[in-house]
């Protein structure tokens, strides 16, 4: 089954993000982030908001003093995650749970390397302050061919988490020397890639009789996902998500079949 994405690419300009351009003196306008493939692709338990914090971080991990600290002006990471009268308190839980949830699991059962990627956060009273582990640091900032490169505003205005995993897992995949890519997810990873609950989106769960249930996945999950990410060309958004299969066999469902474009600022082919 092929599905076009929901939104017509004549009719992208009239529709936008529910959310504000940040400011022109905002640190994080125009701030990239660029991680090693691996850990675009890792299973992580952070939030919406936590993901964006630890991206803005990311942005700014060239910054960094001579004991790793990285440095995010409380005001502009505020302005990015829309927190008008926020509580210091709730702030200070977010920060913690960014370093908490930081735990990274790269490579297979065989051969694999686990750990924190930012195992200390601290603030004074302008600023917010993550320290990343030294061993990870060159998945971060010493990059080899294998790398993903998002700016900070591509996701600053998605509002669903489902949507910051489809864009950033699709995004590692983009290959600029082709017009279209094509990307297959296999049923065994939509688990990990939208980062599911145990029994979420099965019937009858916990018994012989339980089931995946795909229509309300598609319907909850993965048409929303698409729709956020499209809403964004042209303007925030780096990719454009042409169509996608269902891939069959017979009535098993195996997985999907991605297609989609990288595109600039002006939703142009880059």
């Amino acid at each position: 089954m092929k599905e076009s994405s929901p939104i017509s690419k004549e009719y992208q300009g009239d529709i936008w993000r529910d959310c504000k351009p940040l400011s022109p003196d905002n640190t994080f306008k125009n701030a990239l982030a660029v991680m090693d493939n691996l850990v675009a692709r890792a299973t992580t338990r952070w939030t919406l908001a936590e993901s964006k914090i630890f991206i803005c971080a990311l942005s700014k991990i060239k910054t960094r003093d001579e004991d790793n600290w990285v440095r995010l002006p409380k005001k502009d990471l505020c302005e990015l995650l829309e927190l008008k009268n926020w509580n210091p308190r709730d702030l200070r839980k977010l920060i913690q749970n960014v370093a908490k949830k930081s735990w990274v699991e790269l490579g297979s059962d065989e051969e694999f390397s686990d750990g924190f990627l930012i195992y200390k956060a601290k603030t004074d009273r302008w600023n917010v302050y993550l320290r990343f582990e030294m061993e990870y640091l060159p998945l971060l900032d010493q990059l080899s061919e294998q790398f993903t490169q998002i700016y900070v505003e591509s996701i600053a205005g998605l509002s669903h988490k489902a949507s910051y995993n489809l864009y950033l897992y699709l995004k590692s995949w983009g290959n600029p020397n082709y017009l279209q890519t094509e990307k297959k997810i296999p049923k065994a990873e939509i688990q990990k890639i939208f980062n599911l609950k145990e029994g979420q989106y099965w019937r009858n769960w916990g018994t012989d009789k339980a089931r995946f249930h795909w229509a309300d996945f598609e319907k909850y999950c993965l048409k929303p996902a698409i729709e956020e990410i499209n809403a964004g060309v042209p303007g925030t958004s780096e990719i454009y998500i042409d169509h996608w299969e269902k891939v069959k066999k017979g009535k098993a469902v195996l997985g999907y079949d991605f297609f989609f474009t990288l595109v600039d600022k002006h939703g142009l082919p880059q």
